[in-house]
């Protein structure tokens, strides 16, 4: 009993001081284990900015976790990441000791981060323009090496010059003066790391001057001058109101540039138009200036036999018949639609049904019987409407055209041609690299002859054809050529466009109109020739300059002389036109015989002399007609003594 009571009272007094239990003497129970001394493994301790590193504990340790003492690097799991240049310290926690002492800390080790070797250069635009106009974009790329982060932030200084956006284009702002920019991009994996771009935004350009502020011809006219202060636009376009058709090209002056500008009268309306220079793609446009356009290419003809006149309107896709004194008649077609493509019409008094016929070239050849009815068509294979015929004449039954793509001079009789199907047509091919374009025919009871002016060249060739007893088939035999000088050869050529005439005069004459550029001055000067065809005494005349913006050319009715009409911004009132008719002999002597003054925006048949891009004369020689759209007005010239 003394015994349990004991071994009672060891449990509550304490077992240790009621049992005589020593803490410190063998055979009791050890406390917990202490944790021993550890430290991270780096492998490896430096890495660049993007780099890892391999963080471990001693051998034996187990289930803690790494940290970083800073934002240089961070950890997920075993793996540190360099974040950017700076040092970490690389710690562990809870991590359970060899001795299973849990709960463990183990001591850093130090990370190293660094840069990388990162460098980036712009690579598009190269070279970087030097200026832009306002409204303008450009395109920008940079390229990052030594990094495996190519991200890229772009900047542009001043804010004023313009914006650029996330993928590096830079759009102008629209700039009153001009204003320096300078593009920045910038490498993320290394701020420190940009490559720049300087240039400048130009101001939008101002149009000073159009020269003519003009024009009355038909096809491609002569150059216009577009006068363009400020830079940056060069390369871009011209924008037309309404559109029309041009060519253009352009030249540095001090302050800016000229675009000398082709223009194609193609259109169906006339002017007034307005010509702006403006940005690719929806930038800023200069200020409009407005120039005067009325070359409707109109074609005027007549029958020499009664003075009738037959005016082809193009735009209005209609040929107007004329009474010999000038007032409207009737009309022998009227479709409404435009005639595609350069339009030229004919009369031949001499046609081999006993009727006088117009014929008609566009894309392909159509006869006209002056009744209105339909006489027929002739066109081969060779002429389709991917080409482009440019002339057409007829004489004693014989209808002639030029095709100046492919250098073609085709003919054909009346007889030859059915409605609506193909024609029975003999052709002559010019050489390679030529441009036959205008044609002129001479014709009595003994020989037809045919003129072509090659106006690439340029020179002048003629022919005689000859029609066999089935009335069909003609035979065309080359009687000789001449080039057409232009002198000096350093500086003139052709001018592309309209503008250029061939017409017969008796005793084997053959006067030839061109428009002749000036290389050197890049001006555009009309000129006239005389070439004798006679055989024994081939020879060309010394070049007539004509009156400026002489447009057309008709031979006078006895054959003495042609008449040339000119029209150009009148020097006493820049709001109308002064129109100019020139006789021209043999001899080379230009006189005027008839001029006015005209409000273009109002002339017409019933109130008085308008400009005429249909012109021709009288069978008496004393008038002179000018027609424009339905409308021709007959004026009355004095002829001046010889």
């Amino acid at each position: 009993m003394k015994s349990l009571l004991l071994i009672v009272l060891c449990g509550v007094a304490g077992f240790f001081s009621a049992c005589g239990v020593s803490g410190t003497g063998g055979g009791g129970i050890n406390p917990p284990p202490s944790c021993p001394t550890g430290t991270v493994t780096l492998n490896p301790t430096t890495i660049v900015v993007g780099g890892t590193s391999a963080a471990s504990a001693p051998s034996g340790w187990t289930g803690g976790i790494f940290s970083s003492s800073s934002s240089a690097a961070t950890v997920s799991g075993s793996t540190v990441t360099g974040e950017s240049a700076g040092s970490a310290t690389i710690t562990g926690s809870g991590w359970t000791a060899p001795n299973d002492a849990t709960g463990c800390t183990l001591s850093g080790a130090v990370l190293t981060v660094t840069s990388p070797n990162v460098s980036i250069s712009i690579t598009s635009p190269d070279p970087i323009p030097a200026t832009v106009g306002s409204g303008g974009t450009i395109q920008f790329e940079a390229t990052v090496t030594g990094s495996s982060n190519v991200t890229i932030t772009w900047t542009a200084v001043p804010s004023t010059g313009g914006i650029i956006d996330s993928t590096g284009l830079f759009t102008a702002a629209a700039v009153s003066v001009d204003t320096a920019v300078t593009v920045t991009a910038t490498a993320v994996a290394d701020t420190t790391k940009s490559a720049t771009a300087s240039f400048t935004v130009t101001a939008a350009a101002t149009i000073t001057s159009i020269t003519p502020s003009a024009y009355y011809c038909d096809a491609e006219c002569n150059i216009l001058e577009i006068a363009v202060k400020g830079f940056g636009f060069m390369l871009d376009y011209i924008s037309t109101t309404p559109d029309m058709n041009y060519q253009a090209t352009a030249s540095l002056t001090s302050d800016g540039f000229d675009v000398y500008f082709g223009l194609d009268t193609a259109h169906t309306s006339d002017g007034p138009f307005d010509i702006s220079d403006c940005r690719v793609g929806g930038g800023a446009c200069s200020n409009p200036a407005t120039f005067l356009d009325f070359g409707n290419q109109n074609n005027l003809v007549m029958d020499p036999s009664t003075g009738e006149l037959f005016n082809l309107d193009r735009a209005a896709g209609a040929i107007w018949k004329f009474k010999p004194d000038g007032t409207p008649d009737d009309y022998l077609s009227n479709s409404g639609s435009p005639i595609p493509g350069d339009v030229s019409i004919a009369f031949d008094e001499n046609e081999m049904n006993g009727a006088g016929a117009i014929w008609l070239a566009s894309y392909l050849i159509g006869g006209m019987a002056t009744n209105g009815s339909f006489i027929g068509s002739a066109y081969d294979s060779a002429f389709t409407n991917t080409n482009y015929v440019a002339d057409v004449a007829a004489k004693n039954g014989i209808v002639c055209s030029t095709e100046n793509t492919m250098g073609l001079l085709a003919c054909f009789t009346a007889k030859s041609a059915q409605p609506n199907s193909t024609g029975n047509a003999t052709f002559y091919r010019a050489p390679a690299g030529t441009e036959p374009w205008p044609l002129a025919m001479y014709g009595d009871s003994t020989k037809t002859l045919i003129a072509v002016v090659d106006r690439a060249v340029p020179t002048l060739f003629w022919f005689s054809a000859t029609v066999d007893q089935t009335g069909t088939v003609i035979t065309l035999t080359e009687l000789g050529s001449v080039p057409i000088p232009f002198t000096p050869v350093s500086e003139l050529r052709p001018a592309t466009g309209g503008g250029w005439y061939a017409q017969w005069l008796p005793g084997g004459i053959v006067a030839v109109k061109a428009p002749v550029l000036n290389a050197t001055t890049n001006t555009v000067t009309d000129e006239l020739w005389f070439v004798n065809t006679n055989p024994n005494s081939v020879s060309v005349s010394p070049a007539v300059e004509l009156p400026t913006n002489s447009f057309r050319m008709v031979a006078e009715a006895d054959g003495s002389a042609v008449d040339v009409e000119s029209a150009v911004i009148s020097p006493n009132d820049p709001a109308k036109v002064l129109l100019t008719i020139s006789r021209v002999p043999t001899t080379g002597t230009v006189s005027t015989i008839y001029t006015a003054t005209i409000d273009p925006t109002s002339a017409t048949a019933a109130n008085g002399p308008f400009v005429g891009v249909g012109f021709g004369t009288s069978l008496d020689g004393k008038s002179r007609y000018l027609c424009a759209r339905s409308n021709c007005a007959a004026v009355t010239v004095q002829i001046p003594a010889q």
